[in-house]
């Protein structure tokens, strides 16, 4: 796992969710994920989001 830094788009992307829908879950304090803010910037620890990814529990149907 790598320290790199990802954007909103490339976030979205992985866990699908719109990036609106993340920066609304950001806002009440709802999203799971801390952000990494630089300046007006928000990222993500790619390690963060792997480790998120992994640890989610499959949707039973």
């Amino acid at each position: 796992m790598s320290n790199k830094l990802i954007d909103i788009n490339e976030l979205s992307k992985r866990i699908s969710l719109r990036p609106a829908t993340i920066r609304n879950n950001l806002h009440m304090g709802t999203f799971p994920l801390l952000p990494v803010k630089q300046g007006r910037n928000i990222f993500w620890r790619e390690s963060d989001v792997e480790d998120y990814i992994n640890n989610l529990k499959p949707v039973e149907r």
